[in-house]
């Protein structure tokens, strides 16, 4: 099965709203192309976690936050 790293492309659910993000190098980060840093807070928390996994995670604000992993593409 499948685990989240470094340049996979993730879908995830933020409660009812799907994203799709991109795990990407610190220098390579951009939010607005839904491109995010494995060593953020969200990046630390689902590296390594597969398809399915409930992943809880401290947000910027220091706000418990939780998501669904629906797809990973590892290309």
């Amino acid at each position: 099965m499948k685990e989240v790293k470094i340049g996979s492309k993730i879908i995830v659910k933020f409660g009812e709203e799907e994203e799709t993000i991109e795990l990407v190098s610190q220098r390579e980060t951009d939010i607005s192309l839904g491109k995010i840093s494995v060593d953020s807070l969200f990046g630390k928390a689902v590296v390594g976690k597969k398809e399915g996994a409930i992943v809880s995670y401290l947000n910027n604000l220091k706000k418990s936050t939780s998501c669904v992993i629906l797809k990973i593409n590892n290309s």
